[in-house]
């Protein structure tokens, strides 16, 4: 993933390539759409982007906003799809399970974190908090 740094004197940003995201978004949209034509189950694991909404995509979906070690290792049993949206706090539970993991997060993260990339399947990108309400409530 190529993220460049695009500093000021207010604050700094972490600008995405746009055409790897879509690539990712793509990517990982096409999974999600394989699993609800075929009534996945999906577990949302993490405290951080409550704003989207998978709810109204998938019937069968639960969020955990904190979870124990007994709920991360038993996710092979009754799901198909783990959602990351909180790396630092989960990495160390779910690097192990064995079931397609993605995660969701912004450019900081992306950055900040990149060696614990390796452990995720798919990736949603978010970009710009306006831009990726409007992409995932589609």
């Amino acid at each position: 993933m190529q993220y460049n740094l695009i500093g000021s004197r207010i604050n700094n940003h972490y600008v995405v390539d746009p055409y790897v995201s879509m690539l990712y978004l793509k990517r990982a949209y096409r999974f999600l759409k394989l699993l609800k034509d075929n009534s996945g189950e999906v577990i949302i694991v993490g405290n951080k982007h409550r704003e989207i909404n998978l709810e109204n995509y998938f019937t069968k979906i639960q969020r955990k906003e904190a979870c124990d070690l007994s709920t991360l290792t038993n996710v092979t049993k009754k799901f198909d799809l783990l959602i990351c949206t909180d790396l630092p706090l989960f990495y160390p539970y779910i690097k192990n399970v064995l079931i397609p993991k993605m995660l969701v997060a912004d450019g900081t993260t992306f950055v900040r974190y990149k060696t614990y990339l390796h452990a995720f399947d798919y990736f949603i990108p978010l970009t710009n908090q306006k831009l990726d309400r409007h992409l995932h409530y589609v």
